[in-house]
């Protein structure tokens, strides 16, 4: 395994409340995964993400089916051979979901309460195919979906950051986990952001979604988050700090294989074609000619002036990424 530490000079932008610093610690776990550990200061936080090569021999996913649901996230991992694994979707009472679809293994989990909710997103994967379903979209479940998680609210749609302000409860900075995908489609991001303590104090849905777009997502959502949030990796166990003190047991999860053979399921087609989204709803979020997302709130759109706490962030993320393509 390879270690590589970068303490990142990001301390280049300065504000009353200190330097932000960030130290980036690449390992590379498992063939076609890449794992960031990243520690900043101002804010605090502690980051872990996987680096998915989606093209790589062996690269393969597995949702939960609805009689597994209700376990930890380091139990389902292993229970189906995963090399990593994160918690899914929202939940309720007896682990079903809150709304939206799930897949797991190919077999759809009984309708929810709300299976059309126009405020929930999906990551469905299915043969050479991976999509990131913005919750804007109304999405049933179709054919080609063999897995498929929900969670709200989309924190980056085609390389812009949404409005989220219609989620204000849940754009507060708390414990994050995400899933990104690059423009090409050929590179998963799983992120997860620790939180609730003075030591790492979670993210905002804008946060969220510049650190997706720093890492290389064109589009992200965001998952059950709180402490839901937990990855797990074979072998070394659970990487983050769940805010329980323990790891909870969550409604469903997305687990990874990478055994380094074999076909990868989700590498896409030179012209892959796009999910079914039969309508688009008015409300939080509209669409606007340009593709951008209109609105106000916690999230900045197209369009919109920088405020200098941003402008800083952004500076300190494009230093760090300079760093990492130095490395490379």
């Amino acid at each position: 395994m390879k270690n590589l530490i970068i303490p990142a000079l990001v301390g280049v932008a300065l504000t009353s409340a200190g330097t932000a610093l960030a130290e980036d610690t690449w390992t590379d776990p498992f063939p076609g995964v890449r794992h960031l550990h990243r520690v900043t200061e101002n804010p605090n936080q502690n980051i872990n993400v996987l680096e998915v090569d989606l093209c790589e021999d062996g690269i393969s996913f597995r949702a939960t089916k609805f009689d597994e649901r209700g376990q930890r996230t380091s139990d389902f991992g292993a229970s189906v051979e995963a090399q990593a694994a994160v918690n899914g979707d929202f939940f309720v009472s007896g682990f079903g979901l809150e709304r939206g679809i799930a897949v797991g293994d190919g077999e759809p989990w009984p309708p929810s309460d709300i299976p059309d909710d126009p405020s929930t997103g999906q990551v469905a994967i299915g043969e050479n195919r991976l999509e990131l379903i913005p919750d804007w979209a109304v999405q049933e479940t179709e054919d080609w979906m063999h897995e498929v998680v929900g969670g709200r609210p989309t924190v980056l749609s085609e390389g812009t950051i949404p409005d989220t302000s219609g989620h204000a409860t849940l754009c507060k900075r708390n414990p994050r986990t995400a899933i990104g995908l690059s423009e090409d489609r050929r590179t998963l991001f799983v992120a997860v952001v620790d939180g609730r303590a003075t030591t790492r104090v979670g993210m905002t849905c804008t946060e969220l979604g510049e650190l997706m777009q720093d890492l290389g997502a064109y589009d992200a959502l965001n998952l059950d988050g709180g402490g839901s949030s937990t990855m797990w990796l074979e072998g070394e166990g659970v990487l983050n700090y769940p805010t329980d003190g323990r790891e909870r047991t969550v409604g469903n999860h997305l687990a990874l294989r990478a055994t380094g053979e074999g076909p990868a399921q989700a590498c896409p087609p030179s012209r892959a074609p796009r999910a079914k989204r039969t309508s688009l709803r008015s409300g939080a979020i509209e669409a606007s000619p340009d593709g951008a997302q209109s609105g106000s709130g916690c999230a900045m759109a197209r369009g919109s002036s920088w405020t200098t706490g941003t402008g800083i962030m952004l500076l300190a993320l494009f230093a760090t990424r300079l760093l990492r393509r130095a490395r490379r």
